[in-house]
């Protein structure tokens, strides 16, 4: 997982890259800027924003928010069977928006082969 994982993070336009379960960051590539306690809350409030969406029956599969500084983009791997919500997330900071689109087709793959493993 590292490898592929370490690609995604050094994608241009990445500034940092969190794969994370819920609030439990599994891997991490954060810029300075954000500390170790920030990043867990990024994290835990995108997988609850992800989790209430999927009880109001909308489930979320991806998410953009865009900031003066930088960005955040939000990809979810498919939930398991039998889930409504999606258990793991990519969440990338990017740098500018354009950035997003080259993310999301190389994050796509990342999570096919994971599903294929």
């Amino acid at each position: 997982m590292n490898q592929e994982i370490e690609k995604l993070a050094a994608l241009d336009g990445v500034n940092g890259l969190f794969v994370h379960r819920g609030g439990i960051i599994k891997w991490q590539r954060r810029p300075d800027s954000l500390s170790i306690d920030n990043a867990g809350a990024l994290c835990n409030a995108v997988s609850k924003a992800f989790a209430s969406y999927a009880r109001a029956e909308r489930p979320l599969m991806e998410a953009y928010f865009e900031f003066a500084s930088q960005s955040v983009l939000v990809l979810a791997r498919n939930p398991a069977a039998g889930e409504t919500a999606p258990d793991m997330f990519l969440t990338f900071l990017l740098r500018d928006r354009p950035a997003a689109s080259v993310v999301i087709r190389h994050a796509a793959a990342y999570f096919d082969s994971e599903s294929a493993n």
